[in-house]
C-alpha cells in the first residue's frame, strides 16, 4: 500500500516549517481542525497538521510564528506531547544545531513506522547521529537536503532526498506540492551532496570576492570579468571538471 499519511507532525514553525504547512494547506487542505461528529484517527480521517515549536509565545518572534500557525489552522505547541504520537509523518526542520535534540525528544514519543524527514542543515556525521536517536525508538529516519530557498520558492523549494524506504515518501511528496528527488538509499548522501556543494560553491564566492575587489582596485574590472569567456562556453559541471583535470 502506498505511503499516505492522515497527520503530519513540523519540529520547527520558523521560515521552512511555516512554508510547508502554506503549501500543503493550499495543495491539499491540510489543517488542525477535526470536525465534531467526523470521522476518528485511523478511519479515513481528516488531513491534518500539527507543529511544535520551543520558542512558541517566548518573545516577538514566538508570538509571530503561533499567530502564523494559527492563521494557517495548525494546532502547535511549544514543548514534545504524547500528540506527536499521532504523526504518521515527522518534518523536522529546525536549526542544524538543534537536530540532534529534536530528534532525541521526539524519538521516544513516534508511533511504529512513522517516517521521520530531517530537513535540517547538518553534515552526514550529524545526519547519523540524528538516524540514530530516532531509530532506538520507533520512527524510520529519512535525510532530507533543501537545495532551495523556502523565502523565495516556499514548498517548491527542490529537495534531495536518500534513505531506506524512501522511494515511497518521494513520491508522496511530489504528489503533495514537493519538488523531490531520490537520491539513494543511504542516509546521510543527501545532507553530504548540499554540504560539499556549499563548500565549493562559498569557495567560488570568496574567490570571486577577493579577485574582483583587487581588480577593481586596479581598474581592471571589466578586463578581468572579459577574460572569463571561457568558462561561458560550457556547463558549470563541465568546467570544475576541467579545473580539476587541469589541476
Amino acid at each position: 500500500m502506498a505511503f499516505s499519511p492522515r497527520v503530519i507532525a513540523l519540529l520547527g514553525f520558523g521560515e521552512a516549517g511555516s512554508a510547508i504547512a502554506r503549501g500543503l494547506s493550499a495543495a491539499g487542505g491540510w489543517r488542525a481542525s477535526v470536525d465534531e461528529g467526523g470521522p476518528k484517527p485511523g478511519d479515513n480521517a481528516p488531513r491534518r497538521l500539527i507543529a511544535i515549536d520551543t520558542a512558541l509565545d517566548q518573545d516577538a518572534r514566538g508570538t509571530a510564528l503561533g499567530k502564523t500557525a494559527r492563521a494557517l489552522d495548525v494546532a502547535i505547541e511549544r514543548a514534545y506531547t504524547e500528540a506527536l504520537g499521532e504523526a504518521d509523518l515527522v518534518i523536522c526542520a529546525v536549526q542544524g544545531e538543534h537536530a540532534l535534540e529534536a530528534a532525541k525528544s521526539a524519538a521516544p514519543l513516534l508511533k511504529k513506522g512513522a517516517r521521520y524527514l530531517d530537513l535540517c542543515t547538518v553534515t552526514g556525521k550529524m545526519s547519523d547521529e540524528d538516524r540514530a536517536a530516532i531509530e532506538t525508538g520507533r520512527g524510520r529516519y529519512i535525510d532530507v537536503a533543501v537545495m532551495g530557498g523556502f523565502f523565495s520558492q516556499g514548498i517548491k523549494a527542490p529537495m534531495l532526498v536518500a534513505g531506506e524506504g524512501a522511494d515511497e515518501v518521494v513520491d508522496w511528496m511530489n504528489a503533495n506540492g514537493f519538488v523531490a528527488k531520490l537520491l539513494g538509499s543511504k542516509p546521510g548522501s543527501a545532507s553530504s551532496v548540499k554540504m560539499l556543494r556549499s563548500t565549493l560553491v562559498k569557495g567560488i564566492e570568496a574567490l570571486g570576492v577577493e579577485a574582483l575587489v583587487a581588480a577593481r582596485r586596479q581598474g581592471i574590472l571589466e578586463e578581468v570579468l572579459g577574460c572569463l569567456g571561457d568558462a561561458d562556453a560550457q556547463t558549470l559541471r563541465g568546467f570544475i571538471t576541467m579545473l580539476v583535470q587541469t589541476h
